[in-house]
């Protein structure tokens, strides 16, 4: 899975399979479930390819969900060496090295911070009450935008009757204990130059 809002992570089976050494163990976002570091001599997506690079081992059902059937993640720590571009429309990702930045027509760029340790991209955000949001670009969530349940005070009186309350969990994260979300819309979401209106909201409890 091409998670930008992970780490590059192998999972427990695969690594068994390829007989990878685990080293320091390190917390994971479940209590009391720890990861292992391991230290793989190359990670290849196609032509492109990460050298010496320290990976955790994880149980990544067990960790997750069950239904996440995978064998591992590539993260921003593996994107960051190159300029990526994800193109849905075409299913392509694209791996550059090169320092070329010519703008096509009807582009639009936004800038991003890749802040250490993580580096997760990061970028800001404002909805239509003037809320300003330092988002993660997550492309390992299918929800266009998730926010965490203390920003339920971003909706107005007036609309609090809009919000719906999930019978369930629609989305959970390891660490987190709410069985419930709330959906709701926002009549404007602004990031740069882009303006997207009427945006489906999830709010959940992150972890």
């Amino acid at each position: 899975m091409l998670d930008t809002g992970a780490l590059t992570i192998i999972d427990q089976q695969a690594a068994d399979e390829l007989k990878l050494k685990k080293g320091t163990a390190m917390p994971t976002m479940k209590q009391g479930e720890n990861a292992f570091l391991t230290r793989v001599d190359r990670i290849s997506l196609g032509e492109m390819a990460v050298e010496d690079l320290e990976i955790p081992i994880m149980d990544i059902p067990q960790q997750f969900d069950r239904r996440v059937m995978s064998d591992g993640f590539i993260g921003s720590d593996f994107l960051r060496f190159f300029r990526t571009t994800i193109d849905y429309e075409n299913r392509n990702i694209i791996l550059r090295r090169d320092a070329d930045s010519v703008i096509q027509e009807k582009e639009i760029r936004i800038k991003v911070d890749v802040p250490f340790p993580l580096r997760f991209p990061t970028l800001s955000l404002t909805t239509d009450s003037l809320l300003e949001i330092n988002g993660i670009i997550d492309t390992g969530s299918p929800y266009a935008l998730v926010l965490p349940m203390s920003f339920l005070e971003i909706v107005p009186a007036n609309s609090k009757s809009s919000l719906i309350k999930s019978k369930g969990f629609l989305a959970k994260w390891p660490g987190t204990s709410l069985d419930y979300n709330y959906l709701w819309r926002i009549k404007k979401l602004k990031c740069g130059e882009l303006e997207i209106k009427d945006l489906p909201v999830l709010f959940a409890e992150l972890p």
